[in-house]
């Protein structure tokens, strides 16, 4: 069985305030070791911009893609109607998950108001706040 890859390379475009992504860095001892670092102002993208450059980025910055631990600290909470995941909250927001949360529905009152990918948790925050949800 392989282990699917639970990280990935994120392009500049998706660096945001607010955005989580981890760095690796030097730690004690000289051990390389993954942090967690959050966007905090708009001009930390022109130094994540002059990093990607790098021919080791990808190496060196990755982001944790959204998953059931992700959904939950949210306050979803997961169901299942025929072969869908769905993760509901008590205000009537669904999340519906598809395929290892690479293609999502966003139902909100009974309307569907996005339909895509949700690579992680930062994006699914920024797109229900974007999407005027709670």
């Amino acid at each position: 069985m392989t282990e699917i890859n639970r990280y990935y390379t994120p392009s500049i475009e998706e660096f945001h305030v607010g955005f989580k992504y981890e760095l690796k860095s030097e730690g004690e001892e000289g051990l390389k070791e993954w942090r967690v670092r959050t966007i905090e102002r708009a001009d930390f993208i022109g130094l994540i911009e002059s990093y990607s450059r790098q021919s080791n980025f990808s190496e060196k910055v990755r982001v944790k893609y959204l998953n059931s631990e992700d959904l939950k600290s949210l306050g979803f909470e997961r169901t299942t109607k025929a072969e869908d995941v769905i993760w509901r909250k008590p205000d009537s927001i669904a999340v519906i998950i598809e395929a290892g949360y690479k293609d999502g529905y966003i139902i909100h009152n009974g309307a569907r108001t996005f339909r895509g990918e949700i690579k992680n948790k930062s994006e699914l925050k920024r797109l229900l706040s974007q999407l005027g949800i709670k």
